[in-house]
């Protein structure tokens, strides 16, 4: 009977076959909380995703309140591993980050919405889009997009003010080289991590990184500005300013951070590094261990932020959890690639 209910029964079997082997019931709902249908029509099975690896998808991470609760694996053609997840995040209502895998493109993207409501739909087609076009981020991916947000907004799904930042990845190999092709817009961020520590971060199209640049603002004081998610580009259905486009060479042992701001903005590139240098060959690991800290820092971001001033925060260096970064309530977005 259980076979006869197609996919989501399946599912089901296989929680009643772990029942089955001594799980208890905390273990099971677990299980059937992480059953959800993609926009592919498949059921994702957390106990055996290799079926699934084989298309792109699109993580929406809705009913999710810690990225650990449920880490999507892949490997990408070009022999790399991926592990990704997204979740709502400590004291939102809903997530309007997105992340997608695309495999057979060796690309990642993250995508986090914003505006008046509607960022998360538009976050969703930014991403689809990514689907569609095979990892690839170009003027057709540009163009692709507009047209699917604007007739969203022609639907009354969206308005004119929602909009969505992004990060993407690709891996190409070019004479036995790896390298990344890296897309920004707004203020989601790649970094690069050798065998040996930080190598690269990309820059926003943001006011505090404008006024960093313009000598108005030191790096430290970026970190703790309150205008630091003010961005000068987004996607939206009147348009986007050109992304800022990298190629880097990336290393065998190193790992490639896509992330949307609910993590660069609670952490910084150094800290990453103390926190996951001695698990750089397992990129589920490296995501658990950052959602145990921003879910730490999220959780204790009102206390915090009391008990530190912005002036008393320029003064110590860090606030007193003993990361630089203001701490942040948002949702959170990261891919983690491992090169091999």
């Amino acid at each position: 009977m259980i076979n006869n209910l197609g996919g989501i029964g399946r599912y089901l079997g296989v929680a009643v076959q772990r029942h089955a082997s001594g799980l208890d019931s905390n273990d099971l709902l677990k299980i059937l909380r992480q059953a959800r249908l993609n926009k592919f029509g498949k059921v994702l099975d957390p106990i055996n995703e290799a079926n699934a690896l084989k298309n792109p998808e699109v993580l929406d991470g809705k009913r999710l309140n810690s990225l650990s609760e449920y880490i999507h694996t892949y490997k990408l053609k070009s022999g790399d591993f991926v592990a990704a997840a997204t979740d709502i995040g400590f004291g939102r209502s809903r997530n309007e980050d997105r992340v997608a895998v695309h495999p057979s493109g060796n690309g990642v993207i993250v995508v986090d919405g914003l505006g008046l409501g509607g960022g998360g739909i538009v976050a969703q087609v930014v991403a689809e889009v990514f689907c569609r076009r095979n990892g690839i981020v170009d003027d057709y991916f540009t163009k692709e997009c507009l047209k699917d947000i604007l007739e969203k907004e022609v639907n009354g799904d969206v308005g004119a003010w929602d909009a969505a930042c992004f990060a993407s990845c690709k891996i190409e190999e070019d004479g036995g080289k790896k390298i990344a092709k890296i897309n920004i817009v707004g203020d989601c961020k790649v970094l690069i991590f050798g065998k040996n520590g930080f190598k690269f971060e990309s820059d926003e199209q943001s006011l505090v990184y404008e006024m960093v640049s313009d000598g108005r603002l030191t790096p430290d004081e970026a970190l703790y500005h309150p205008d630091r998610n003010v961005v000068y580009n987004s996607i939206k259905s009147s348009g986007v300013n050109d992304p800022l486009s990298y190629e880097r060479e990336v290393e065998e042992g190193g790992i490639i951070f896509v992330v949307s701001d609910g993590i660069s903005d609670n952490l910084t590139p150094d800290e990453i590094w103390k926190l996951i240098k001695d698990h750089m060959d397992n990129p589920k690991k490296v995501i658990e261990i950052l959602s145990d800290v921003t879910d730490d820092r999220m959780k204790n971001c009102s206390r915090l932020t009391r008990m530190m001033s912005y002036e008393a925060r320029a003064s110590a260096g860090v606030y007193p959890d003993g990361f630089s970064s203001k701490p942040k309530k948002d949702n959170i977005g990261v891919g983690v690639i491992r090169v091999n």
